[in-house]
């Protein structure tokens, strides 16, 4: 017996620990909530100014890291990595400090009672401190092991070995570090540190960096081989000097072809432009026994110095313009992405008197001007470039450009009113109708044709009606209700007339509006019958005047070409349609003398099916394999679907047949009696129009046969 009961025993503790589990799991996911909450109720610290690739963070309480862009904010208790591949520049708002983190790097942003600081974990990591911190602001502090360092008048480095130990050098100003022991040190730009489980090893400088400063980038003119100058303190004339750089800071490589006295301080190198780490390396010349030395590892940021270049027109090309295009499409390239871009166009070459000059958008390459004056012109672009905070400019060359015009006539475009537009008569009759149209560069004047469209059964040919005018608009006041046409043509110096526009129409109208349900704008009609449908209301005025109503409708843009109306004596009009597609409609108002007396606006329409409900999705709790009770038992629970009715559960046979179905309101169901064996069950949503959406999920239902424990036999008893 002590064995089952050690079974029963056990069954009982795996039961409880799966529940105190769950309820472990639940509370500990309302924290992680309410955590969140809590963070976004303290002020962010600092910003994510940059990314490169993959940066990522998490809070203290996740575990999972999640991938954030520019402009993210950053909070306290936050960490923050960089992949093998990624950069990122963090900006912390108090200090003013920015910090720039390389690859394979890890940090962790705290605040205490104390201020700011930064936990520094992992790889390497380049702190630039920002002129101009507001007074009494918060230093930033930077942590790594047991030691602290003040960086506030500082731009430094620190790159944590394999070892754990901490390289620190300094490139400007002095940062102090706190040990374990409580105990202050000042490093500054002729030493370099080591911070380790033992404290800080301060080591002299034997190569002291004068320039490029990591703190700016270096621009330089590719264009014109300018080579990068490289300054160091002189040191002995019995060294060769060189340089080892590379785009990781752990593979420098040395350039053997480039070298220097160590006497000379200084060395020029041609570089490539991008992000690179460098270093110098000192050693002894032939015959001389002398250590060798190393300078700190700087980074160093090389930006093309470009201004922009003049793609069209070229320096003496001659442009040929016609009169009614005199627009030139002037073109250029910004390769080093100058910003506050400004356009200068000229007669004269020193571009004294500008006939043209406006302000560019950095991104744009191309812009047109209106140029109706032959002769020379002459001009440039100028972009601007931030180096060392301040706004540098560089201009292309003037380019000279000889434009002529060619005189063409031709009709112009019109305006207003547009085709197929509706107007008030009984406005026309007060304020009559402004006809507008572009202007012809060459036209002297224009004639205007209006003519009424001929009568329905109608065998005399509508009077025109021409009008000359020098204005690009006419206005008329004698026409009379219904469709017309206009046109216009442009007459030259010589009198010379163009060809007619092809000519607009529109309608003078006085009959009252019937008004749709919805108003006239596009809509979307979704219809739930088994066949696509259409149902639309209206409203008419005066309806005790009409005795009926006829409309007309057709797909697409096969309107106008309809001539079958429907008569309904109702505000409401359905039908099936043959398809799903766009329908246009007008209704007409029809008196008890067959009068027309009443007209609508054209609707248009997009009838389309109403998507069905989808499956419910069943709870988290339910496992992949759903087990009945021993007496063929089962329960099944799932999510609720917006806008459901009701629910279709669904018992199937292994094949896919289906056994037993039942419509359920709530969100479980039983299905009770089943006979042992292998089955599956699926739900489907019922949506209120009683249409079923998809078949969902199919889960496995395992029916047992009976129970597996076998009755106990105890000694000397025998139980039958």
């Amino acid at each position: 017996m002590g064995r089952y009961t050690g079974r029963l025993i056990f069954a009982i503790l795996l039961s409880a620990g799966s529940f105190f589990g769950t309820e472990y799991w639940y509370e500990q996911s309302v924290l992680e909530a309410s955590m969140g909450s809590a963070k976004q109720l303290k002020n962010p610290i600092a910003i994510l100014q940059e990314a490169l690739n993959d940066v990522q963070k998490k809070s203290s309480r996740k575990i999972i890291w999640e991938d954030i862009s520019k402009d993210d904010l950053l909070y306290p208790g936050e960490s923050l990595r960089t992949n093998s591949d990624a950069e990122a520049k963090i900006f912390f708002i108090k200090s003013k400090t920015l910090i720039e983190l390389e690859p394979d790097s890890l940090i962790v942003l705290e605040e205490s009672s104390k201020g700011l600081s930064l936990n520094f974990l992992k790889g390497n990591l380049f702190v630039k401190n920002k002129e101009g911190a507001p007074a009494g602001a918060a230093n930033l502090i930077l942590k790594s092991g047991n030691s602290e360092i003040d960086i506030k008048n500082s731009s430094l480095s620190l790159s944590k070995k394999t070892s754990g130990d901490v390289s620190l050098d300094v490139f400007e100003g002095s940062a102090t570090i706190k040990g374990k022991d409580g105990k202050e040190k000042k490093v500054d730009n002729t030493k370099s540190g080591v911070l380790s489980d033992q404290g800080l090893k301060i080591s002299k400088e034997k190569i002291i960096i004068l320039s490029p400063s990591p703190k700016f980038p270096v621009y330089i003119d590719p264009t014109k081989n300018q080579k990068l100058g490289i300054k160091w303190k002189k040191i002995s004339g019995d060294y060769n000097v060189f340089i080892e750089s590379g785009r990781r800071r752990s593979k420098l490589k040395r350039n053997s072809k480039i070298m220097a006295s160590g006497s000379d301080g200084l060395m020029n190198i041609k570089s490539k432009l991008g992000k690179f780490y460098w270093r110098l390396k000192a050693v002894a010349k032939p015959g001389k026994i002398l250590p060798d030395m190393t300078s700190k590892v700087l980074p160093l940021k090389i930006i093309a110095k470009i201004p922009p270049k003049l793609i069209f027109p070229k320096h003496n090309q001659k442009v040929v313009l016609k009169s009614d295009d005199p627009d030139v499409k002037l073109k250029w390239t910004n390769q080093s992405k100058l910003s506050n871009l400004f356009l200068e166009v000229s007669k004269k070459p020193d571009l004294s008197t500008k006939v043209y000059e406006t302000s560019l958008k950095s991104k744009k390459t191309l812009h047109q001007i209106n140029i109706r004056e032959p002769g020379t012109y002459f001009w440039r672009i100028t972009g601007y470039m931030k180096i060392k905070g301040r706004d540098e400019g560089l201009s292309s060359p003037i380019h000279m450009f000889k434009i002529s015009v060619i005189e063409e006539l031709h009709p112009p475009k019109l305006i207003y009113p547009k085709i197929g537009m509706k107007l008030s008569y009984k406005k026309f009759k007060k304020q009559g109708l402004t006809l507008k149209w572009d202007p012809e560069p060459s036209a002297k004047k224009y004639r205007i044709k209006v003519i009424p469209a001929k009568l329905k059964g109608s065998k005399t040919k509508s009077q025109e009606f021409i009008y000359t005018t020098e204005a690009s608009q006419y206005k008329i006041t004698d026409l009379e209700p219904g469709w017309h046409y206009w046109t216009v043509a442009s007459v030259g110096k010589t009198n010379k007339v163009s060809e007619f526009t092809k000519p607009n129409s529109f309608k003078l109208f006085d009959l009252p509006k019937i008004i749709w349900s919805g108003g006239s704008a596009y809509s979307e009609h979704f219809y739930v019958t088994e066949k696509p449908s259409f149902s639309i209301k209206w409203t008419a005025p005066k309806p005790e005047l009409i005795k009926e109503f006829r409309i007309k409708y057709s797909i697409e843009d096969k309107f106008s070409t309809t001539k079958q109306w429907t008569r309904t004596k109702f505000n409401n009009f359905k039908k099936y349609v043959p398809k799903e597609g766009t329908y246009s409609f007008i209704v007409e108002g029809i008196s008890k003398l067959n009068k027309i007396i009443a007209r609508s606006d054209i609707k248009t329409i997009y009838v389309k099916a109403q998507q069905r409900l989808p499956a419910p999705v069943y709870q988290s709790s339910v496992p992949q394999i759903i087990k009945s009770t021993k007496s063929g038992n089962l329960n099944v629970y799932w999510e609720s679907v917006e806008g459901a009715k009701q629910y279709l559960l669904q018992l199937k046979s292994i094949n896919g047949e289906v056994i037993k179905e039942k419509i359920v309101k709530g969100t479980n169901g039983a299905l009770n009696g089943l006979k042992p064996g292998s089955y599956k069950v699926s739900l489907v949503t019922v949506d209120r129009y009683n249409r079923q959406g998809p078949s969902g999920e199919e889960r496995q239902v395992s029916v047992p046969k009976g129970s597996n424990i076998k009755a106990p036999s105890l000694k000397g008893i025998k139980i039958n």
